[in-house]
C-alpha cells in the first residue's frame, strides 16, 4: 500500500473543512449538538493527520489559536469560517504560498452539497488508512474521527 500523499489528501481535507464551515451555525435548533460535534471532530484531528509534520503544525496551531472561544456566543458559525480561513492561510504561509482566496470568496468556492463532500471524504479516509501500517495513527482514532465527521455532515447538511 502506498503512503499517504499530502498533495492528494491535503486539498481534500481543506475542502471538507471549508465546506463544513460554510454550513456552520445555520440551524439554531441543533446548536448545542453541532457545537459538540465540531469540538469532537477538531479534537480528533490531533491524532489522525497522516503526516507527522502536518499533525505537529495542527497541534501547535490549535494551542495558540484556541478552538474553544470560536464556538462561544453569537456569530459562532462565522467565526468557524474565519478560523479555518486563517488556519489555511497560516499553513500556506509556512510553504511560502500566496493566499488561495480572499475571505469574501469562500462562500463561492466552498458552498457544497452533501454529495459534493463524498469524494473529499473518500480521499481523506483512504489516506488515513494508508497511514495505519506506518503507525502514523491508530485505527481507533481514525474510526472516532470519521464518526464525528459523518455525524457532523449528517447534522448540518
Amino acid at each position: 500500500m502506498q503512503a499517504p500523499q499530502l498533495q492528494v489528501w491535503g486539498p481534500a481535507l481543506w475542502s471538507l473543512f471549508h465546506a463544513l464551515a460554510e454550513k456552520a451555525g445555520q440551524r439554531p435548533r441543533i446548536e448545542s449538538e453541532e457545537k459538540r460535534l465540531w469540538r469532537q471532530f477538531m479534537l480528533s484531528l490531533r491524532a489522525v493527520i497522516p503526516c507527522p509534520a502536518c499533525q505537529k503544525h495542527y497541534n501547535d496551531y490549535i494551542k495558540i489559536h484556541s478552538w474553544t472561544p470560536v464556538l462561544e456566543g453569537e456569530g459562532w458559525g462565522s467565526r468557524i469560517r474565519h478560523w479555518f480561513w486563517e488556519f489555511h492561510n497560516a499553513v500556506r504561509g509556512t510553504k511560502s504560498q500566496p493566499l488561495e482566496f480572499e475571505e469574501e470568496q469562500l462562500a463561492t468556492a466552498y458552498t457544497k452539497t452533501k454529495a459534493d463532500l463524498v469524494p473529499f471524504k473518500q480521499i481523506w479516509t483512504e489516506h488515513m488508512r494508508r497511514g495505519l501500517p506506518l503507525h502514523l495513527l491508530t485505527r481507533d482514532d481514525m474510526q472516532r474521527s470519521l464518526r464525528f465527521l459523518e455525524e457532523l455532515i449528517l447534522l448540518i447538511f
